[in-house]
């Protein structure tokens, strides 16, 4: 990109611009927590970290080394999370085509059951990841958007409130 500035007696000035590589913010996964052994991974990794300087800045370039860690395993860990369910989407659906024509051997059974599992866990994972994520954009409109945080607070408070409890035939409003 380039454009021209004219200045000082309309001598012009050619200024080149090369492209602006922005870098998504580093945002923790919820998630993660719910891998087993995530937690000594990034002791391990931080405790590997050795930098000489002032604490703070020893600090900074740990936490940045470690963030290159969690993202190298994240990417190793899960991949593409879209692409692995409908991998395994696509596994189940052969194996119940299977099961409704043939029927499954011993093996093929524990598989499906495999598959199912792994399902599961990713749906869980997923859904844990978009809650985060949505909470995340709840607070950021709440922040940019007063009227739209006051109805999400008012709406939480009356799904939250009892106007009266029946216990045994008795009903209590109070």
């Amino acid at each position: 990109m380039g454009f021209t500035l004219s200045c000082f007696h309309h001598f012009p000035i050619l200024v080149e611009v090369g492209g602006i590589m922005k870098e998504s913010p580093f945002m923790f996964e919820n998630m993660w927590l719910k891998i087993d052994g995530f937690t000594d991974w990034v002791h391990s990794w931080w405790n590997r970290y050795s930098f000489l300087g002032t604490p703070t800045y020893v600090l900074a370039k740990k936490l940045k080394a470690l963030k290159g860690d969690i993202i190298q395993w994240n990417h190793s860990e899960f991949g593409n999370v879209g692409c692995q369910k409908k991998e395994l989407l696509e596994a189940l659906k052969l194996l119940d085509a299977k099961d409704g024509e043939f029927g499954l051997s011993e093996v093929e059974i524990s598989e499906r059951v495999a598959v199912r599992s792994q399902i599961e866990n990713l749906l869980s994972l997923e859904e844990i990841s978009w809650r985060q994520k949505s909470r995340m954009f709840c607070i950021k409109e709440g922040d940019n958007n007063t009227k739209f945080f006051h109805k999400v607070a008012n709406s939480r408070r009356r799904y939250n409130h009892l106007c009266r409890l029946e216990v045994d035939g008795v009903i209590y409003e109070e």
